[in-house]
């Protein structure tokens, strides 16, 4: 199964590498499950269009990277991620052992060539039957986006 997420992003990176030599190496997918958009449902869109996030390097750069994959409308958002922060929030008796991940976000969208920097705070819940997220997300032009799901992989890769 890795082999095709390797495959899916390295066809939908192609743009943004300029040598064939680069190898994507894929830190987490963020499979989405639940989506809002300022507060408005967009679960069924994501969900038809077979929607994720993935955190990625690519050999030879410092950089971590991030985008947001609609595998079925081959659409996507892309980009540079900056001023990572990581918190950790211990397990009490009422919740799960989580992590709160804050960053910046660089990107541009290939459907509207639109290009922004966004607020990204990522909270991930390590629950008995693997890892929760709940990505928000605040655009330059405050747009709120809200995304809930599962976790494949792991952020501990990220420097």
């Amino acid at each position: 199964m890795n082999f095709r997420i390797t495959i899916a992003i390295a066809i939908s990176l192609l743009s943004t590498l300029t040598a064939s030599a680069q190898e994507v190496k894929i830190l987490a997918r963020y499979v989405v499950s639940d989506a809002r958009i300022n507060k408005m449902d967009a679960t069924r869109t994501y969900l038809d269009n077979g929607a994720y996030f993935a955190v990625y390097t690519v050999s030879g750069k410092k950089t971590a990277y991030m985008s947001s994959l609609m595998t079925k409308s081959k659409s996507e958002s892309y980009g540079a991620i900056y001023n990572i922060e990581k918190t950790d929030i211990p397990e009490t008796d009422k919740d799960y052992q989580k992590q709160k991940v804050t960053f910046k976000w660089s990107f541009s969208n290939t459907y509207d060539k639109e290009k922004g920097t966004a607020d990204v705070t990522l909270v991930i819940s390590n629950k008995p039957m693997g890892k929760a997220f709940e990505m928000t997300i605040l655009t330059e032009k405050l747009d709120l986006l809200v995304y809930k799901g599962y976790i494949e992989g792991s952020l501990t890769d990220i420097n």
